[in-house]
């Protein structure tokens, strides 16, 4: 069986050498106008030659145990990465290279001097050149099929490279934004290597500009990573600085060597608050002040960032949902449910607006409300609001999702409290399912679930 594992990746090897010389000798004949190849066939071989390195680097690594490529929880990154990872989460550019460690979970998310986030929030993304085998091998291969490339061929090239590997034709964006969503909620606090995502195959705007701007660094392009909006979407990219302009290279969109003023909906972090950029650092100081039990002065600070974005951005804005959602985090943390109740209500209400009713950022906002009613003593809403939150991941995502195994443990632990014995068995039992298939037979939730599942076994 080995025999015939390394015989096919030998094989899989010379198609990959073929496909990928086709493609540069193609585009290089396209160029001197000496080939009357269309464009889209050395687009197709370069399509196929991408979709085989991946299967290759799969193959090679299949040779071993297959576990998720990812930090483990004892390891603590470089300080020097852990500032980089927090200037960049508070929206600062970064045109430096990625530290090895680099790593980012969302917009105004810090981590902490451990290497750590919340765990309760989706997974991180982290770059590491040293310890990710998968990243290794893709920039050696960037390096050997783009290295020679001038300035401006190089950075089309490593942009449309970027974008292939995480995407493959026709699929949608929004099929693959609900998968990243899925995928984040399946390894909640958990920091991913990038090499999974590119197992995978599967990535969106964050993968894909974080990609492009390590093998841009790698293959020595001037390459800086930019966290932003499109619209009122968080979105990633990055610019370089090629013959004295400054250009959009964004993956996502296939946006090659685009002006700021082509894309105008592409707007910077500085962009949007102005001079009042630096005071977003005022989320190091909440972190902080969390980690100190100083809750009187978190409060006062999250009340700052909460207008900061009102001005910055507007009330109907998704990033104020998620502001008010940390002011009722922090009244809950206190047991002070109650003051907690109305900025859960306007966060839903404004990820509502902003979202449309079907969202599954709506579903997670309608879970967060709901499990608040159960503190509060409010069932019969409870209840309504968690059925309301399945139904929304069950259109969204599919039956089975990890998404929807919290509603579900949450409306069968509601049940069981009420005596509802057998419908909260059969909640559980669907939980437990969904656990165990994204998460494994020995994660805390698969427990927690199978305890609930013995206790009932006990009330029968």
């Amino acid at each position: 069986m080995r025999i015939l594992h390394s015989r096919f990746i030998s094989v899989v090897e010379l198609l990959v050498r073929f496909l990928n010389n086709a493609t540069l000798v193609g585009a290089d004949c396209i160029r001197q106008g000496t080939c009357n190849a269309p464009l889209r066939t050395v687009r197709l071989y370069r399509y196929f030659a991408d979709a085989l390195l991946l299967c290759l680097i799969t193959c090679q690594l299949a040779a071993v145990a297959r576990e998720t490529l990812k930090y483990q929880d004892s390891y603590i990154p470089p300080a020097a990465a852990i500032a980089q990872s927090n200037a960049f989460a508070l929206g600062f550019e970064m045109s430096a290279p990625l530290l090895d460690g680099w790593q980012h979970q969302g917009f105004k998310t810090i981590i902490d001097n451990n290497g750590q986030f919340g765990k309760t929030l989706s997974s991180s993304l982290v770059v590491d050149r040293t310890n990710d085998p998968v990243l290794i091998k893709i920039i050696a291969e960037a390096q050997q099929r783009f290295g020679h490339l001038s300035a401006p061929c190089k950075a089309e090239a490593l942009t449309r490279y970027a974008h292939s590997i995480f995407v493959a034709p026709g699929v949608l964006d929004d099929d693959l934004s609900n998968w990243d969503d899925s995928f984040g909620n399946q390894h909640r606090g958990e920091r991913l290597l990038l090499g999974e995502y590119i197992l995978q195959g599967k990535g969106v705007c964050e993968q894909q500009a974080v990609l492009l701007k390590v093998l841009a660094d790698e293959l020595h392009l001037p390459a800086t990573l930019v966290f932003g909006f499109d619209n009122e979407t968080g979105h990633v990219w990055t610019t370089m600085d090629l013959e004295g302009k400054e250009l959009i290279y964004d993956p996502t969109q296939e946006l090659i060597a685009t002006t700021r003023g082509e894309a105008p909906s592409h707007k910077t972090i500085r962009d949007l608050y102005g001079a009042d950029i630096d005071k977003l650092k005022a989320v190091i100081k909440v972190h902080d002040c969390l980690l100190n039990q100083q809750y009187p002065e978190a409060e006062q600070l999250l009340r700052q960032l909460v207008a900061l974005d009102a001005r910055a951005l507007g009330k109907t804005h998704p990033v104020y949902a998620v502001s008010l959602g940390r002011i009722a985090a922090l009244y809950e943390l206190q047991d002070k449910g109650r003051e907690a109740e109305p900025y859960l209500k306007e966060a839903l209400s404004v990820s509502r607006h902003a979202w449309g009713p079907n969202h599954q950022e709506v579903a997670d906002r309608l879970n967060k409300l709901a499990n608040l009613e159960h503190s509060l003593g409010k069932n019969r809403i409870s209840a309504q609001l968690f059925k309301r939150a399945i139904r929304i991941y069950e259109q969204a995502l599919g039956p089975d999702d990890a998404s929807i195994a919290d509603p579900l443990y949450n409306l069968a632990d509601l049940y069981k409290e009420q005596g509802r014995y057998a419908q909260a068995e059969e909640l559980f039992k669907r939980a437990l399912a969904i656990y165990q298939r994204a998460k494994g037979p020995d994660n805390e939730d698969v427990l927690d679930t199978l305890a609930k599942l013995k206790e009932l076994s006990g009330s029968g």
